[in-house]
């Protein structure tokens, strides 16, 4: 009976200890479910505050950041989580605040960063059991328990300037600088903000920019009508947010050169189409053609595309070309929005694209990202280009996309020319000369692209 007394002591004095571990795995599983739930509610808010900065028309933002953006993340909270009581800029919240909505983030590697939001959430978990196990007098002996979860969400700003060049290189030459104008004679019109990491050189005169001009490097001032911003204000561009995957390649199968010297009478034809037992792979319309050639060509993946007379009509979708595209004769055309994605060059020294009233255009297409109409990969070796220097008349609209350090935009016309870019231009290296060129930065083409993510 003595032993039974001792086992019964033994049993009073660990129940405690059996009860606690029973309650702490109980509830441990409750609290990774509010912790996965918190966590949710985080990563949701601070998309929906990057989705804000996306909407947003600022090009940067002060110290500060802005309340605009810290209340679209806590309202999306109060609406679904009741966290509305959210404060502002607050690097570790108490549990009285409940969450901290930051832009921008107050911690961590994208600490100071205007184009990321931070959301964090610190809220006393709920229990089913532990709760009421220290309210029996266990509280001494286990803290509070407590769910924080934080999120960090990268907006993309939209770019608001008509040309961007990510070079952060200087040169005494103005051929050489990261973002070059060089013309004389007749007018080009530059409407929107132009932006440069390196240098901004100007040779010529007849260059008019509507907007701000913003080097990291040193500006020259020979930009009429430019509204010039210090560097110690705004010392650098922002990232160009346009790299995107998905698209099509060529297929070393599809060889054959379809060389056409007679009019078709407007057969259509596409990459991998059987042609005298071939597959075909590349276009060429030699200048000897006749001079009523007309063909329509479907999307995917070229190995080339040479065009010297005729007419070409694209049908939507995107273009990929290991090779060079190259317009010197005849008029490009396109039924829908396309884009061009090229490994090689990207060459128009004459001819014709689109018209004033039909562009040859990038923008309303679900398959392309920032509504990009010509996008120049990394070259294989050597260097690689997209050059706008027709003496017809050019008519695009989308952004051109050029960012390696070994590829570069030059545009210019000549003669009577008359180069129009409705939209942008962002690239490692520019450079403009020649005469009638006309670029104007389309305000949302960049922003209605993008989308947020999860940074953090």
């Amino acid at each position: 009976m003595k032993s039974c007394g001792q086992v019964l002591i033994l049993f009073a004095l660990l129940l405690p200890v059996f009860a606690s571990g029973a309650v702490l795995a109980l509830d441990s599983g409750y609290w990774m479910v509010q912790k996965r739930q918190m966590q949710y509610a985080a990563d949701v808010a601070a998309m929906v505050a990057g989705q804000a900065i996306n909407e947003s028309t600022a090009s940067t933002y002060g110290t500060g950041g802005s309340q605009t953006i810290r209340d679209a993340a806590k309202t999306w909270l109060g609406n679904n989580v009741d966290l509305s009581g959210c404060a502002d800029n607050e690097d570790e919240p108490t549990t009285a605040q409940r969450c901290a909505t930051n832009h921008p983030p107050q911690s961590g590697p994208h600490q100071g960063d205007g184009r990321f939001v931070e959301v964090i959430i610190n809220v006393p978990a709920q229990s089913l059991f532990y709760n009421l196990f220290r309210g029996l007098g266990f509280g001494t002996f286990f803290a509070e328990p407590t769910i924080y979860a934080r999120a960090v969400a990268g907006g993309l700003q939209p770019l608001t300037y008509a040309i961007l060049t990510t070079g952060a290189f200087s040169n005494s030459a103005c051929a050489q600088d990261p973002m070059c104008f060089a013309g004389s004679g007749g007018g080009s019109t530059l409407g929107g903000n132009l932006c440069s990491n390196g240098d901004i050189g100007v040779s010529g005169t007849n260059t008019t920019v509507s907007g701000s001009v913003v080097a990291g490097g040193t500006a020259d001032p020979g930009l009429q009508g430019a509204s010039y911003v210090g560097a110690s204000t705004n010392p650098a561009c922002p990232d160009p947010p346009c790299d995107f995957t998905g698209y099509p390649t060529w297929d070393s199968a599809n060889s054959y050169t379809y060389d056409l010297h007679s009019d078709p009478d407007g057969v259509t034809i596409g990459p991998g189409d059987s042609y005298g037992g071939n597959k075909i792979g590349a276009l060429n319309i030699p200048n000897n053609a006749g001079s009523g050639v007309s063909i329509t060509l479907r999307p995917g993946g070229w190995q080339s595309i040479t065009i010297q007379k005729g007419t070409v009509t694209l049908q939507p979708g995107v273009y990929y070309l290991d090779g060079d595209f190259n317009l010197s004769g005849g008029t490009l055309l396109a039924s829908g929005a396309v884009t061009f994605v090229v490994k090689g060059s990207f060459l128009v020294t004459d001819g014709n694209i689109g018209t004033s009233s039909s562009r040859v255009s990038a923008v309303g297409a679900s398959y392309v990202k920032c509504n990009t109409l010509i996008y120049l990969l990394a070259p294989s070796s050597g260097s690689n280009k997209v050059q706008l220097k027709s003496s017809g008349a050019v008519y695009l609209r989308g952004a051109i996309y050029a960012p390696d350090t070994d590829s570069s935009v030059e545009l210019g016309g000549s003669g009577g020319a008359s180069l129009d870019l409705l939209g942008q231009i962002l690239a490692y290296k520019f450079q403009l000369s020649g005469t009638g060129t006309t670029i104007t930065y389309e305000y949302g083409m960049s922003a209605n692209a993008l989308k947020p993510y999860l940074a953090e």
